[in-house]
């Protein structure tokens, strides 16, 4: 009896393999093809993340009728099954002027307590997309975020603001080229790393334009004053310093776009103090905001906004762009500010607390 049974269990062995290893390849044919077309779906020049374990999406909406904002955050863990992740809501007052919007979690869906980001070993990718309506409320989404969830293991989370306006960004272009638009003071401190004449009307495509300065309302819009008034002092001014066009200190949008870069970084001026950051020279940040946002709907694909930072920090700073535009991954600006992140990590969290970063969402995948 014995005998007869063997060869009946390698039949069986053999039909099993003959029926499952088909159905394996199929399996993985189909999901490769599924992704693929998901690709295609959106183009060949979106640029899709490094794959991470844990993630945190952030909706920003508007009720009408009550008017008052709305957030639903998600946290996302690819190593549990997706009826499983937490999702938290709250609300806050919608209003434009409220100075520091705080957020009102629901009782039984507040984040209070969780400690999710102890599983994350590193830096956790966080995506904000914001209602239309208030896409242009210069509001730091990401401190409110951070803050509202009272713990702090999110200052672990790298957000960005995933920009749908249905505007399409400029072709992707692989130019190595940085052009920095700053007063002469800065300059002569990145002369050796970037190794760029002044600025002028640039007709070719560029990588990154740099622009340090200070933001400021006008007539005509928000623009960026690059004369070096707001930091550097009175016999520093007197160095004859002038930039762009007919020696225009202030840049706007449509300067600021000339030449089709992948990436505007708008940097506060230096301090002049070298061993610590100027808290108190935040107050531009609302005029930088709406000017990444006018940037944004011009057509630039990422727009990448840096705090008052030490000045012995410029010459590193310069040194992750000169690299990043240099390497496999020039295009995805999360990358540069993860770098950046890593490299200013000495100046302490509530600073980095405050680099902004807005991606046009037709370009980025989340």
């Amino acid at each position: 009896m014995a005998d007869n049974s063997r060869p009946l269990a390698f039949l069986l062995l053999f039909l099993a393999m003959l029926i499952g290893v088909p159905a394996a390849v199929i399996l993985v044919w189909a999901i490769r093809r599924r992704n693929s077309r998901r690709e295609s779906s959106l183009g060949d020049s979106v640029i899709w993340p490094e794959l991470s374990r844990l993630s945190v999406e952030a909706e920003i909406g508007y009720d009408r009728r009550s008017s008052t904002g709305r957030l639903t955050l998600t946290l996302r863990d690819r190593s549990v099954t997706s009826d499983l992740w937490p999702v938290y809501r709250g609300t806050f007052p919608a209003a434009e002027s409220a100075d520091r919007l705080e957020v009102t979690w629901t009782p039984d869906t507040s984040p209070d307590g969780a400690s999710w980001g102890r599983r994350a070993g590193g830096e956790i990718p966080g995506a904000i997309q914001i209602a239309d309506e208030l896409f242009r409320t210069p509001q730091p989404w990401e401190q409110i975020l951070s803050e509202s969830l009272r713990s702090p293991e999110a200052d672990l989370i790298e957000w960005t603001r995933y920009v749908r306006r249905g505007v399409e960004p400029f072709p992707v272009n692989s130019s190595p080229e940085v052009v920095l638009d700053a007063a002469d003071e800065w300059r002569r401190y990145l002369t050796d790393v970037y190794k760029s004449g002044p600025p002028q009307a640039v007709s070719h495509w560029i990588g990154v334009r740099h622009v340090i300065g200070r933001a400021r309302t006008t007539s005509a819009g928000p623009q960026i004053d690059v004369s070096g008034s707001a930091a550097l002092g009175a016999g520093k001014r007197e160095s004859g310093w002038s930039i762009g066009l007919q020696g225009a200190a202030l840049l706007d949008a449509e300067y600021l776009t000339r030449g089709k870069p992948a990436l505007v970084i708008l940097q506060a001026e230096p301090s002049e103090n070298l061993n610590r950051s100027t808290q108190h020279m935040r107050d531009d940040r609302p005029e930088k905001l709406a000017l990444a946002v006018d940037l944004m709907e011009a057509g630039t694909p990422a727009v990448l906004i840096l705090p008052v930072l030490p000045g012995d920090c410029l010459e590193a700073i310069a040194g992750v762009i000169h690299r990043h535009v240099n390497s496999r991954r020039a295009e995805d600006a999360r990358v540069l500010r993860h770098e950046l992140r890593t490299t200013l990590d000495g100046v302490g969290r509530d600073v980095l607390g405050d680099v902004v970063l807005f991606v046009n969402a037709k370009r980025y995948a989340p």
